[in-house]
């Protein structure tokens, strides 16, 4: 390790003045190590700041020198003594170094499920946490009572330091279960004009067996009793109540669409960024676009795997026109398909399907598709017992 900071080099000095030389080296109190000799060979090895004197030595008694330098710092710093721009770059990599030690480059967020991260950011930064704050600076009890206080739905909080990354632990407050209208009096009424295939009672009277035909808005589960004595009681009805019914649906195509298409034009804009300073380092567009789409990259510069809080972003800003396309034939048969498969998926999940009929119609060449389900599914809703 030594004589990879200090630098070493070998000496092999050759000739018949041995013994002089070896007492000129003592003499001058050069430092010598694994000293050895072989024939008129004399081997030895000497620090890299000695090799002048070395070699002036050598010189006066007649030796022939040769040498061999072992890599080293010392080495590759005077190499590279007259190179400006790698003792600027160490430099400036070693203020680099000293400065994020002692400055938040980075805020992790953990535990915020409902709590958006835009909303805790904020509130970070107007207490004084935001990336390029010293660390030392912030008072971390006073920022967690604050956060506490300023941000609905925090339970608890906490923050911790992780080299010059701001850690912040929440804990959300569990919100209160909705209030089920569960205890006031009811009717179970017929939705559809259906058929009654199944019935499960859970409270209340059933005015109407499997079998029966029921028109929209007929009661099927009363919410009124009345005992052997005359005594009247309110429930709230509950059951499920199956039925087939039909349900007539019509789904109508666009003649035409109106959408934004990009023109091709396009501005770019690049900033460089450091903690969270913004430098603009491209010239303003000499013309605006009345309406566009904007797209960012980020480039952060890392050292390993460590991301620094310097990079260069990179806006681009495409012009965008609306354009009316008018729809074909087949373009309106594929939009209308997909309002169908639409309408069942979020409509019909969870009411079986047992027939579909479809009836095409076109008006002024727009298609017009009627549907007509059968259909088997739950057919009662709750009505409340109006009272005076």
């Amino acid at each position: 390790m030594k004589k990879r900071l200090r630098g070493a080099v070998r000496i092999t000095a050759e000739g018949k003045e041995q013994s002089r030389f070896i007492n000129a080296i003592h003499t001058s109190g050069l430092s010598c190590y694994e000293q050895y000799s072989r024939g008129e060979a004399f081997c030895c090895e000497i620090n890299r700041s000695d090799l002048d004197i070395f070699l002036e030595l050598a010189e006066s008694c007649g030796m022939t020198v040769s040498y061999k330098e072992y890599p080293s710092l010392s080495l590759w710093l005077s190499r590279r003594k007259k190179r400006f721009g790698v003792i600027a770059g160490l430099l400036l990599l070693l203020a680099a170094v000293i400065l994020f030690s002692g400055t938040v480059t980075e805020i992790e967020l953990r535990g915020n499920d409902r709590i958006a991260d835009d909303t805790l950011l904020s509130a970070l930064a107007e207490a004084g946490i935001c990336p390029g704050a010293y660390i030392h600076d912030i008072d971390f009890v006073l920022c967690e009572n604050r956060l506490q206080t300023e941000v609905a739905g925090i339970a608890w909080i906490g923050m911790q330091i992780s080299g010059s990354r701001i850690v912040v632990e929440i804990r959300e407050e569990t919100p209160e279960p909705d209030i089920l209208r569960s205890r006031i009096p009811c009717n179970i009424v017929a939705r559809y004009d259906s058929e009654i295939v199944y019935t499960s009672v859970l409270d209340g009277r059933l005015m109407h067996k499997v079998g029966d035909f029921v028109p929209a808005g007929t009661m099927i589960v009363s919410g009124v009793t009345t005992d052997a004595t005359g005594h009247t009681t309110l429930h709230h009805a509950m059951g499920s109540i199956t039925g087939i019914y039909t349900d007539t649906v019509s789904f109508t195509a666009d003649e035409s669409l109106r959408v934004w298409n990009e023109t091709g034009n396009s501005h770019k804009r690049r900033r460089l960024r450091i903690f969270s300073l913004d430098i603009p380092i491209s010239l303003p567009a000499s013309d605006s676009f009345g309406s566009s789409v904007l797209s960012r990259e980020e480039d952060w510069l890392e050292i390993g795997e460590k991301r620094l809080p310097i990079g260069m972003m990179t806006e681009t800003e495409n012009e965008t026109a609306l354009t009316e396309i008018t729809l074909t034939a087949a373009e309106q048969e594929e939009q209308t398909a997909q309002k169908i498969f639409l309408y069942e998926k979020n409509f019909l999940a969870d009411t079986e399907i047992l027939e579909r009929e479809i009836e095409r119609s076109e008006e002024d060449g727009v298609l017009t598709l009627t549907v007509t389900y059968t259909l088997r599914g739950e057919i009662g809703e709750q009505r409340e017992i109006l009272m005076k």
